[in-house]
């Protein structure tokens, strides 16, 4: 009976609706609020579940959890799926109110009172703050009590602590006890006014009135603290309960490292393909053209997701499934991770230039490299680190793509404020992923067939002597040039420093032809850079560089 944890798309919102009308059923409650009768829908129609798949679509701050039970064979009806969650991220705004009409076969009083009665808590605990709100929870009856809605209530618990938000909900008494098991406690209820709501049939007795539970979930450290300078950076930015499992302490063998023209290869021609590109975002992390650590600057992101398969359930089904990733999760997911980095530390004006010498000097050792931002957003995608050796996600949560369906993924950082004399430095890193049958019954085994990183200056332009005719001997004449590092295995911000070697050789060169040019710029490279003190040359690091211009 495994049970596991996925993230929900459109293509759950038929089944989703079918688990929360079987979900709420028993409820007499249900019966009070809307005793129907409800108009039949268009045939082949499900009103709920466009509603709810229609609010997924329209708001940003919607995440939809679901639970799988792999034992149950997959079906058109999707009743693989036994359990589902809303969990919504709110920024402080004052939540939306309730609707005033509430559609045929509802008792209007009674849904007024009880919806009125959770909006004005809402407002109360809500506005004004950032935090994760659990805004619905069902599990197929047939299924309860088998741990889905416990796993459904912990992934907002451990995203809540990874932001340091506090997390709420509400509850009707029979969740009661699984919320206190979770951490949550109770700040304030609502139970008055529905039994004097009038209706025409009598349904609940007057000594039981419906009694909801408002939640906050006690967070016991208001923030994150993360030491970048240590690679314990994972490990805090996904923190687990006491006794949880986290970063995986026994990792499998490393992927090997190879050219970017290999992982393509080895992948081959992938028979789907989801893009982005181009997201834009602001990062306090590696080094800006200057070399500083620490400060802001924009990075634009992208990536490309080549699935194993082809989308044959969901473009006959005209409908976002498990086949594919929507496009603009997939984007809300990277930008999330962008925002870990997004905060820069304030300096004071006032302090004497040596302090502020020595507090650049700290902010520069302590800033997360560019390599560090790059895994983490490589973990939340894949729950694993780039060579595909360790598990860095805790194993109660889900990362955002499977693996299994996987045929290649590439993540891009550009950074087009990196470079002084060219249009930006880029680190792109592509991975080609094993087929399923390959990867056994062991949960734990490496995905990945091989991977590549890759270093990339955009646009160098650089006066330089190169020509063959008399008048090309005369002058220098600018040049436009890219350089890239395939194979790059150094985890440092290393541009800046690059970036002068390349420079410096392109001003002092005199070659006739752009071939011989070339040639020279990658024997520098390979031979004469070094990576701080390290006398180790570049070409025994395995470094493979490429020019174009």
């Amino acid at each position: 009976m495994p049970l596991i944890l996925q993230i929900a798309t459109e293509a759950d919102a038929r089944r989703a609706a079918v688990i929360e009308k079987a979900a709420y059923a028993p409820s007499p409650f249900d019966k009070f609020l809307f005793p129907g009768p409800f108009p039949e829908p268009e045939p082949g129609r499900n009103p709920r579940a466009e509603e709810m798949a229609k609010e997924l679509r329209e708001d940003s701050s919607v995440r939809w959890l679901k639970v799988v039970d792999t034992d149950i064979e997959p079906t058109e009806d999707n009743k693989q799926m036994i359990g589902f969650a809303q969990w919504n991220f709110k920024d402080g705004t004052k939540p939306p109110p309730p609707p005033r009409k509430f559609g045929p076969g509802c008792n209007v009083e009674a849904c007024d009172v009880l919806f009125g009665g959770l909006y004005k808590l809402r407002v109360k605990y809500h506005t004004g703050k950032k935090l994760y709100h659990l805004r619905a929870l069902q599990v197929a009856p047939e299924h309860q009590r088998r741990g889905a809605g416990r796993m459904l209530v912990m992934w907002g618990v451990e995203e809540a602590k990874r932001l340091g938000v506090p997390a709420y909900l509400e509850s009707s008494p029979e969740g009661h006890s699984l919320y206190l098991s979770c951490g949550f406690r109770d700040i304030d209820q609502q139970n008055k006014g529905l039994v004097q709501a009038r209706v025409e049939q009598e349904l609940l007795p007057h000594e039981q009135p419906l009694q909801i539970s408002c939640f906050k979930l006690q967070i016991l450290t208001p923030e994150i603290k993360v030491d970048f300078t240590k690679w314990d950076m994972l490990s805090s930015l996904w923190k687990s309960p006491p006794g949880a499992k986290g970063i995986d302490p026994d990792p499998d063998p490393a992927a090997p490292l190879v050219s970017s023209w290999q992982v393509r290869a080895e992948a081959g021609e992938p028979p789907a393909i989801v893009r982005v590109r181009n997201l834009q975002s602001v990062m306090t992390a590696g080094r800006d053209a200057w070399g500083r650590g620490g400060k802001p600057q924009p990075v634009l992101l992208s990536s490309e997701v080549s699935f194993a398969r082809p989308f044959e359930t969901s473009s006959a089904h005209d409908a976002v499934n498990a086949e594919t990733v929507h496009y603009g999760n997939l984007s809300k997911n990277l930008l999330e991770g962008m925002g870990l980095f997004s905060s820069s530390s304030s300096s004071s004006s006032s302090s004497s230039s040596s302090g502020a010498r020595a507090a650049a000097k700290k902010e520069d050792s302590s800033a997360p490299r560019t390599a560090d931002v790059f895994e983490i957003l490589w973990v939340k995608m894949t729950g694993r680190v780039v060579d595909g050796s360790r598990v860095a996600l805790p194993l109660d949560q889900v990362p955002f793509l499977d693996a299994a369906r996987l045929r290649s993924l590439a993540l891009t950082l550009h950074l087009p404020k990196a470079s002084l004399l060219g249009s930006g430095v880029s680190l792109t890193t592509t991975a080609c992923f094993k087929d399923t049958d390959d990867l056994g019954d062991e949960k734990k085994k490496n995905p990945l067939r091989s991977y590549a990183r890759s270093l990339r200056l955009h646009g160098l332009r650089v006066p330089t002597l190169i020509g063959v005719n008399s008048n090309e001997r005369a002058a220098k004449q600018m040049v436009v040039v890219d350089v890239e590092i395939d194979r790059f295995d150094a985890q440092e911000d290393i541009h800046t420093e690059l970036e002068k070697s390349v420079v410096e050789t392109l001003e002092s060169s005199s070659f006739e032809t752009l071939e011989a040019l070339g040639t020279h710029i990658a024997r520098m490279i390979l031979d004469e850079f070094h990576i701080g003190d390290s006398p180790q040359p570049m070409k025994e690091r395995g470094w493979q560089v490429r020019k174009s211009g």
